[in-house]
């Protein structure tokens, strides 16, 4: 069976669909979009809008405006053409520019030169002076809790910020070496 063009089409707008005749480009489809639905599309740039069909794998394909003719050629007759309302993008640009962030230095004048340099305006750095040397770390090893005096301090501690942050001090964990004998039953008024 050999396909023609179709001669009517579906388009969709959300969940409005309506018949339109074929249109010969992308142009002339916009403009029945724009008579068929013209309260939704009303001050809507031509831009903003966009055509798809569902392509083969069940997803949308848009629709370029340089291959409109070719792709409705091939679509059947009352096939659906989804019409899409794409974002206003708008780009608003910083009147005084990029943000400029100082450079923190108390070193050498050259020095700070070349640092300006190699480095981006955008970051703020920190270079020590070399009057103020930079205080080396400890290199021992670290404490471990193996008293259980420090254990109870710990648990002191933990049940004192318990108390500041929540106003109760923290439960402590039940312990107890026998096995009770047989479930409690607890009665509520």
């Amino acid at each position: 069976m050999a396909t023609s063009k179709p001669d009517v089409l579906t388009y969709r707008l959300d969940a409005v669909m309506i018949y339109v005749n074929r249109a010969s480009d992308h142009e002339q489809a916009l403009d029945f979009a724009y008579q068929v639905f013209s309260d939704a599309l009303q001050g809507i740039k031509r831009d903003r809008i966009s055509f798809s069909v569902a392509a083969k794998e069940g997803r949308l394909a848009r629709i370029a405006p340089m291959s409109w003719s070719p792709v409705v050629s091939a679509l059947k007759r009352f096939e659906i053409i989804e019409i899409h309302i794409n974002p206003d993008l708008t780009v608003s640009e910083y009147p005084d520019g990029p943000l400029q962030y100082p450079v923190i230095t108390g070193a050498d004048p050259e020095d700070e030169k070349s640092q300006e340099r190699s480095r981006p305006q955008r970051s703020a750095l920190y270079k020590p002076s070399k009057d103020r040397p930079v205080a080396k770390t400890s290199k021992s090893p670290p404490m471990s809790r193996s008293s259980s005096r420090e254990s109870a301090s710990s648990s002191r501690s933990s049940s004192s910020f318990s108390l500041k942050i929540f106003g109760k001090p923290e439960p402590k964990p039940v312990t107890s070496s026998k096995k009770p004998s047989r479930p409690q039953k607890i009665l509520l008024n």
